[in-house]
């Protein structure tokens, strides 16, 4: 399958990010699947405490989501974008999921939320209801883990344990994060999941962050397969997900997995 990434940089406003959107779209024609950074629609407003943020989205009724799905339509590509999502009165950090025929499928929502220095996700986020969501496609299964529920391996874990070949990681890399630790997260993350990981950064300035981007695709025995720098751009590659297989025959750790011995939530 052909991925594609779009590591966009952002403005305050909604309508000029939406056509940026359309843009990647354009140039991912040819592709299979196409994803988006954390926020695509927005500025990174949880960098500020106390705002009111007005960038809400509505799945069922936002214009810009329709046209998205009908490019979906027409581009024979499935396309997940990353929101600030308002659904029955509450507000996520959502991954949309549009298919090849321009239809909805579940959205994924960011489970483990927290605050911290320039990143007050808490006050805007609400957990997800839902939890982990693995899509079917006609390459393989694709599952969905947002942002900082990388740093909880128990999230990817999850989507393997669903069939998942393939993780999309809407995420956000700053100058402040430890680039060193977070590719070998990722690293090890793959290879002891016999899973493919793609994660799709911010890139540009907002306020006092700048998105270094390092969008990169790791493979399912925890090699690099692709790198982008810290400029706008979009970034294909094509992945075997069948590779997986293999990944797990040479590694068996899912097969000789102990889950009735490991220590279960309460017992810490």
């Amino acid at each position: 399958m052909r991925l594609a990434m779009a590591q966009m940089a952002m403005k305050n406003n909604m309508n000029e990010n939406y056509k940026k959107t359309l843009s990647f779209i354009e140039k991912a024609s040819g592709s299979d699947l196409l994803f988006f950074p954390m926020l695509q629609m927005s500025p990174y407003f949880p960098q500020l405490s106390g705002l009111v943020a007005n960038a809400a989205l509505s799945r069922e009724s936002d214009a810009r989501m329709s046209g998205i799905a009908y490019q979906a339509k027409k581009n024979n590509l499935y396309i997940s974008p990353n929101v600030y999502l308002e659904q029955n009165g509450r507000n996520y950090c959502a991954s949309l999921w549009f298919d090849r025929r321009g239809e909805y499928g579940k959205t994924a929502k960011m489970v483990h939320v927290w605050d911290r220095p320039q990143a007050y996700e808490a006050e805007y986020f609400t957990p997800s209801d839902t939890g982990f969501i693995v899509h079917k496609t006609s390459f393989g299964k694709v599952g969905i883990v947002i942002s900082s529920d990388i740093h909880f391996p128990e999230s990817i874990r999850s989507c393997v344990c669903r069939g998942a070949q393939l993780i999309l990681v809407p995420a956000v890399h700053t100058d402040q994060d430890d680039t060193e630790a977070d590719e070998w997260e990722m690293r090890v993350q793959a290879k002891q999941n016999g899973v493919f990981i793609a994660v799709c950064a911010r890139a540009g300035r907002e306020g006092n962050l700048f998105f270094t981007g390092r969008s990169a695709v790791y493979g399912p025995e925890g090699n690099i397969i692709q790198k982008a720098d810290a400029g706008e751009q979009l970034i294909t590659c094509t992945v075997d997900l069948k590779e997986c297989e293999k990944a797990r025959e040479k590694n068996p750790y899912l097969k000789v997995r102990k889950p009735e011995l490991y220590v279960m939530d309460g017992e810490i």
